[in-house]
């Protein structure tokens, strides 16, 4: 049974989709994915992405977890500062939470949509390996 589920809980299934290596924080490479995956309409130029992150990163230095990047309460705090829109974000990612009588709330994506943001991923991750996060103060 599918649930709308709380805003936080959006917004950790989102962080989860994108801390691709699992470390608990957002790197560049990450947050570059998620801007892209949820802006598929837009079509950003390097420029563009770096000038965002760079943004994310100075606004929200607090949550940055050292090579790790923006913590999950900082992705939370973008949200709650209107930097997204966490439910059309949400949906843009067909990302689900569902519930089990037995086991509470769990997370869970959908396998065909989930395919197409990780494709979305990879081409923006090999646009973002440039000398974009070696030059870049935050890192």
């Amino acid at each position: 049974m599918a649930t709308r589920g709380s805003r936080s809980e959006k917004v950790k299934r989102i962080f989860q989709q994108f801390d691709s290596n699992r470390d608990g924080g957002l790197n560049r490479d990450e947050m570059a994915a998620l801007v892209v995956a949820v802006n598929p309409r837009v079509k950003f130029s390097d420029e563009q992405i770096n000038a965002i992150l760079d943004e994310v990163f100075r606004t929200y230095g607090e949550f940055i977890d050292g090579e790790k990047g923006l913590t999950y309460d900082g992705l939370l705090r973008t949200y709650d500062d209107g930097a997204g829109d966490v439910d059309r974000d949400f949906d843009a990612l067909g990302l689900e939470l569902n519930f089990d009588e037995n086991k509470g709330l769990s997370i869970v994506s959908e396998a065909s949509s989930s395919s197409i943001v990780d494709e979305r991923v990879m081409e923006s991750q090999k646009k973002q390996r440039t000398a974009a996060w070696a030059v870049s103060p935050h890192h």
